[in-house]
């Protein structure tokens, strides 16, 4: 089984999707950072990557994560069916083995694609902004008592934040093309499933609720760490765990043809 989640991710990483995505989210980022200019150049310190990630109304990254992730999910997901394999695959390692292998190649590839251009910002602004100690940008939310005594540490919380909430986003990707059997629906759905629930909850004054929370809890003022992270919990224990009564339990339509 870790033969094949290698040799899965390995072709994931070297998928062109892969690489678009990668231009896409560093683009993203480009365009919130030039969108807040006065920010950064007041605050310094971590004020480039906050910016650039999440810190910023202007934020493109948080609110096109979900494309992000689905667009290199996408072709991770249909390589087999386009190249009729998944028979043979499945004959090899069965239902269950083949879904829980997937679920961590797609999910390793998503973490990626969102921790990859998070990583490098941080190492552009350690290089325009040595001096990281600057506390001065303030942070609220979850992780807002470490952000108000090393910014640096709360950057790295934030990027395995990330990939974690990649993780989630993936497999949502994957339960979507499992449930719907549209390959097509697996790129649309998580960008969805992500984004109107945002404008619902903002309507109804519950802002601690958005799904984009997950991804930059600093906007959930009134949440701690401890919800937090049971909210990502739950997330990856619901997607998994339903994907997998479709896929392994219940007769599949997409395993079926």
């Amino acid at each position: 089984m870790l033969g094949y989640i290698e040799r899965d991710l390995k072709a994931n990483l070297k998928s062109w999707f892969f690489l678009l995505s990668l231009i896409i989210a560093a683009g993203s980022i480009i365009i919130s950072t030039k969108g807040n200019p006065l920010a950064i150049s007041m605050y310094k310190g971590m004020s480039l990557f906050l910016v650039g990630f999440g810190y910023s109304s202007n934020s493109m990254f948080i609110l096109i994560a979900p494309l992000i992730v689905a667009i290199t999910v996408f072709k991770a997901f249909t390589k087999e069916t386009d190249n009729n394999m998944l028979s043979a695959i499945l004959v090899r390692l069965g239902k269950r083995r083949y879904f829980l292998t997937k679920t961590m190649s797609v999910g390793i590839t998503g973490a990626l694609v969102l921790g990859l251009p998070l990583i490098g910002l941080l190492l552009i602004n350690w290089l325009i902004y040595p001096d990281l100690s600057q506390v001065d940008l303030p942070i609220y939310g979850p992780f807002s008592i470490i952000a108000n005594q090393n910014q640096l540490l709360y950057a790295i919380v934030m990027i395995i934040n990330s990939m974690v909430v990649g993780f989630i986003l993936a497999n949502i990707s994957l339960l979507v093309a499992l449930i719907t059997n549209k390959k097509y629906a697996a790129l649309i759905m998580p960008f969805l499933i992500y984004t109107l629930p945002n404008f619902f909850f903002v309507l109804v004054g519950l802002y601690q609720f958005t799904p984009s929370n997950l991804l930059y809890p600093s906007w959930a003022t009134k949440a701690t760490e401890l919800s937090h992270s049971l909210y990502l919990a739950l997330a990856i224990f619901f997607v998994i765990g339903i994907g997998y009564y479709i896929f392994v339990v219940r007769d599949s339509q997409y395993v079926s043809e």
